[in-house]
């Protein structure tokens, strides 16, 4: 006799039902290996950036930009490092808002840079340190976190100027423009750059060191400059040897 039939796709009793043979996706399984290895290569390895880094990378210190407005104040700014000089400075960071003062005495290769109670010295001995003047006490190497309130460096007098306009050249919105400005009693040369979200200002006073940065996260603005300088004048009354911490 003939066996049952399946009606409906549904067996007679009496009979299993048909197992469907399993499906094999060698090419799904190439396809994602392939994907897999295409995505590894294009992400980079290390660590990670962190939210707020910059996404431009700063060109070399003292490489022209090829824009004279900038690289004329550029100039100044990079050879700060060769002037005798004692600069004053109001700043301000714009996010909070938080306000403070900052002073740089330089003799080169000898420099003090006092942002609110905090001293980074420089050429003073074989090491740099970091001096509080509410304790008196010094340790080793430059501790940029002291100052971590105003989101400014030790070296926002220029060094730290030079590379933000370098940055900020690269990703300009429109012309460049220049112009001059008294700033602190001094007739400072000035870069104005224009970028997506409004204009940020660089200027520099004649001995080199920043007389103005105007951006949308600072001012800071040179409140007086002079020719002569003490480093030692910044430190504490009697600093203690700079220590391991």
């Amino acid at each position: 006799m003939p066996g049952p039939r399946l009606i409906a796709g549904v067996a007679r009793p009496g009979r299993e039902r048909p197992r469907l043979a399993r499906r094999r996706r060698p090419v799904l399984v190439v396809a994602a290996t392939a994907a897999t290895a295409l995505l590894s290569a294009c992400v980079p390895t290390g660590e990670r950036p962190a939210l707020g880094d910059p996404v431009t990378t700063a060109p070399p210190d003292d490489v022209p930009t090829g824009v004279a407005e900038a690289d004329g104040v550029l100039a100044m700014l990079d050879a700060v490092d060769q002037h005798v000089f004692t600069a004053e400075y109001d700043v301000l960071r714009k996010l909070g808002p938080v306000e403070g003062v900052a002073t740089v005495a330089q003799v080169p290769p000898r420099r003090a840079v006092r942002i609110g109670s905090t001293v980074f010295v420089t050429g003073e001995d074989a090491e740099d340190r970091t001096c509080s003047l509410e304790t008196g006490l010094c340790e080793a190497g430059l501790v940029e976190q002291r100052v971590s309130d105003l989101a400014i460096g030790s070296g926002f007098y220029g060094p730290g100027p030079a590379r933000q306009l370098r940055v900020a050249v690269g990703r300009r919105a429109g012309e460049v423009r220049g112009e001059t400005r008294e700033i602190g009693g001094v007739e400072a040369s000035c870069v104005i750059v224009p970028l997506g979200g409004g204009e940020e200002t660089y200027c520099a006073a004649p001995q080199g060191p920043l007389a103005l940065l105007d951006t949308a996260a600072h001012t800071i603005e040179l409140r007086s400059l002079s020719g002569e300088s003490d480093p030692s004048s910044l430190l504490p009354v009697e600093p203690s040897p700079a220590s391991d911490g």
